[in-house]
């Protein structure tokens, strides 16, 4: 392959692009709302019951966040992110760490598009897929422990997995109130401090990488191969 300098290709569909800011939007509401109703930091931006405001952004952001995976599936960006790629991830995150820390020189950014193909040779910086799989983790379960919360007999089937796990956490029964509804609000909180912090990282990452201005344009000035 010869490189041929560097040619501006659409990186993100518009539909994509949307749900990405959409999906920012709808969790800095529900983190606000969120802490707002747990007394934390003192926020106090919406009325004091805004209960309903937390419950009806979740539940559209549960819809923004499928209808963006369904697009990921029907533009064949999942290719990019998809489980078998996780170990390539994990061995790039490792090169990555022991780059920090001078043990290692840097890893040569791997995104290329291939010209005579019209289509990427490779999309993403390898550690995005652990973080695409984090994310999605994260946003499962923050999503079954919220509509456990507002919905508890609806959802009494995640009540009899949280309570296992409260038992097996503290040896004690649900009547300590270690597990039930209480220790559902405490694991709720719980992913909701570990995905601000996931999104922070993503965030530095995206900078440092300049993919800011490609998820507002769509487009990005990539190495090209030929």
């Amino acid at each position: 392959m010869v490189v041929v300098n560097r040619v501006k290709v659409e990186r993100h569909g518009l539909f994509m692009r949307v749900a990405h800011w959409l999906v920012l939007v709808e969790g800095i509401i529900l983190t606000l709302t969120g802490f707002q109703l747990g007394g934390i930091l003192g926020i106090n931006l919406f009325p004091d019951d805004n209960m309903s405001i937390h419950v009806m952004t979740g539940l559209i952001f549960i819809v923004t966040a499928t209808l963006a995976v369904y697009d990921m599936v029907i533009t064949g960006d999942y290719f990019w992110v998809r489980l078998q790629r996780i170990p390539y991830s994990f061995k790039y995150i490792l090169l990555e760490t022991k780059a920090w820390f001078h043990l290692a020189p840097t890893p040569e950014e791997p995104v290329y598009y291939e010209v005579k193909r019209n289509d990427y040779g490779e999309k993403l910086i390898p550690s995005v897929i652990i973080v695409f799989w984090s994310f999605a983790a994260l946003g499962i379960l923050l999503a079954l422990t919220g509509l456990a919360l507002a919905f508890p007999t609806q959802m009494w089937f995640v009540y009899s997995i949280t309570d296992g796990l409260g038992k097996l956490l503290t040896g004690t029964t649900i009547t300590t109130g270690t597990s039930g509804l209480a220790f559902m609000l405490t694991l709720h909180r719980l992913l909701t401090y570990l995905l601000i912090l996931l999104v922070g990282m993503h965030a530095y990452a995206v900078f440092v990488f300049g993919l800011v201005r490609s998820m507002i344009s769509g487009k990005k000035d990539e190495k090209a191969l030929t």
